[in-house]
């Protein structure tokens, strides 16, 4: 659902209407993950999705196609410097995230685990810078796809990158 998402959201944006041709890819990817979706008679009941759940996919589905078009307008405001924006983003996130953290009494947690004598923290430091470098390089590439492509051809990847991830995990999972 990202996929025609994206489209329509950079279609408001940019006050272009898209192409056929990316209409029509778009609507190859789109029916392809609604046959995906869709339940099979031989599926058990419970494997249904709740109607909760695909509200709160859709949503993502919007923010996630939001977001993308607003990197694009954002990048004017960063010098059209990755870097910087992919600095400031993890900054807001880092901001918006503090309170959660706080309110899911995760700081507590992590001084009951520095007293705990069987604890290591140097793997815990380690985890915690190598995670972090890997998810920066990882923001900086998604958002200088975005910015050397468009919102659109982002997404037209990110859909290849997950189908050929899921197809290729289906087919070790199959041998």
């Amino acid at each position: 659902m990202v996929l025609p998402l994206t489209i329509f959201a950079s279609a408001i944006d940019t006050r272009v209407i898209p192409s056929t041709r990316v209409l029509a890819a778009a609507g190859v990817v789109t029916l392809g993950f609604i046959l995906g979706i869709a339940p099979h008679q031989n599926a058990p009941l419970r494997s249904t999705p709740s109607l909760l759940s695909l509200v709160y996919g859709l949503l993502s589905s919007v923010f996630i196609a939001v977001h993308a078009v607003l990197i694009k307008k954002s990048l004017p405001y960063c010098n059209n410097s990755t870097i910087q924006l992919a600095w400031w983003t993890n900054v807001g996130s880092a901001i918006f995230l503090l309170p959660f953290v706080v309110l899911h009494n995760e700081v507590s947690l992590v001084f009951s685990k520095i007293n705990d004598v069987e604890w290591n923290g140097l793997v815990f430091v380690w985890g915690c810078l190598a995670t972090g470098f890997f998810g920066f390089l990882l923001c900086i590439a998604g958002l200088l796809s975005i910015k050397v492509t468009s919102p659109i051809t982002h997404m037209f990847s990110s859909v290849r990158r997950f189908g050929s991830m899921t197809l290729s995990q289906t087919n070790h999972t199959l041998h």
